[in-house]
Order: structure tokens, then sequence, then C-alpha cells
């Protein structure tokens, strides 16, 4: 569970860090826009892992692996866009 909490505490920096290059007259507004999506979507997923382990959820078990293997790969491609251009 914790590493879950630090992937969400990893989600909100992103947050923080990438809101001052959303705007109008940025050449990287697609990369942060796609950045801010999967930090997002990334939260939504942590606060629900959390409230499915709290419940005990079983049917969650079979699907947490492969949603969080979309998700590192989704975090790679978002980390290789705002960095790489």
């Amino acid at each position: 569970m914790n590493v879950i909490l630090g992937l969400n505490a990893c989600a909100i920096v992103v947050i923080i860090a990438i809101s001052p290059y959303i705007d109008n007259n940025n050449d990287f507004k697609g990369e942060s826009i796609f950045a801010l999506v999967v930090a997002v979507l990334t939260i939504f997923l942590a606060l629900y892992l959390v409230y499915a382990k709290y419940k005990n959820y079983v049917a969650m078990k079979q699907f947490e692996f492969p949603t969080l293997a979309v998700f590192a790969v989704l975090w790679i491609v978002a980390a290789s866009m705002v960095t790489f251009r």
C-alpha cells in the first residue's frame, strides 16, 4: 500500500510541476497535457486501489498487476515526452 501512496504523491508533484507549462503560448502544450492526464488518472487509480484494499475486494487482485503495468508504460512515455523533445 505504501507504494501506491508513493505513486499518488509522485502524480501530485507532476501536476504541480507541469502546471506552468499549460497555456496557449507554449511549445510544450501537448506533452504537458498528456503528462497531466496521466497524473490525474494515476491519482484516481491510486485512490481506487486504496479503497479496494480497504474494502478487501478480492476481484481487484487479478486486475491490479496488469493495470499497474499499463500505467508504468504510460509514465515512461510521459517522462520521455516531457524530458526529450
